[in-house]
């Protein structure tokens, strides 16, 4: 935990940068990697590389990715871009993977009843 407080001091390299934005700008259009992936003719693994900030991405496939995302290139280079968004969805562990079906509640507030996985199986509580 300590090695993380560390490195959120340090300030990003354009790698990183552009790492981060593109995996904000995809779950804020509620892509999954392999979907994004297989659109641009890339391997899932790949994406997630660069996601990571593994992969030394060319230009040309940066451009790629942002006209896949539907944003501009200059956006997934800038680290003020898209810093607004809960960190802590960031940290989560990985995609989201379920999905809220509305309960009952007060209007305009609804109170989730169940979740379900992706794969449709029911969990919480009945």
């Amino acid at each position: 935990m300590l090695a993380r407080m560390r490195k959120a001091s340090k300030s990003l390299t354009a790698r990183e940068v552009f790492a981060r934005n593109v995996r904000r700008a995809r779950r804020l259009k509620d892509i999954s990697q392999e979907s994004l992936a297989l659109d641009l003719g890339m391997s899932r693994p790949y994406l997630s590389s660069v996601e990571r900030g593994t992969r030394n991405v060319s230009v040309d496939n940066m451009g790629r990715l942002a006209d896949a995302l539907g944003v501009p290139l200059s956006d997934l280079v800038d680290p003020e871009k898209f810093k607004g968004l809960d960190e802590t969805r960031e940290a989560s562990d990985g995609p989201r993977r379920f999905t809220i079906s509305s309960g009952e509640g007060t209007e305009g507030n609804p109170r989730p009843s169940t979740s379900k996985r992706a794969d449709g199986v029911a969990i919480g509580p009945p």
